[in-house]
């Protein structure tokens, strides 16, 4: 397990296994590929982080913080890709295995 902290402060445990798991691999890949905001994409950024963090009741500690640290009291979208933009930041080459 890596011990993970983002910009906003959320921090979780990573199970490194999933940096194999070719899966959430190629989602990861087809975020790459993507620049819209669409329903599909938000789609792969919340299975990826609520695999990423460890669970549903992990995301939704994730979305909680989000929804505390808004001005406006909600999780926006724009927020959840920062917070696996700054994971993947983090996990440096091991998060952008192709």
């Amino acid at each position: 397990m890596k011990k993970i902290t983002t910009s906003t402060g959320f921090t979780f445990d990573l199970n490194e296994k999933l940096l194999d798991d070719m899966r959430l691999v190629r989602q990861i890949r087809t975020l790459e590929a993507v620049k819209d905001n669409d329903s599909s994409t938000l789609r792969i950024v919340n299975d990826v982080l609520e695999k990423f963090v460890g669970g549903a009741e992990n995301y939704d500690k994730l979305l909680t913080h989000l929804e505390n640290i808004s001005e406006d009291g909600v999780a926006h979208s724009t927020a959840i890709i920062s917070e696996l933009t700054d994971i993947l930041n983090s996990l440096g080459d091991n998060g952008k295995k192709s």
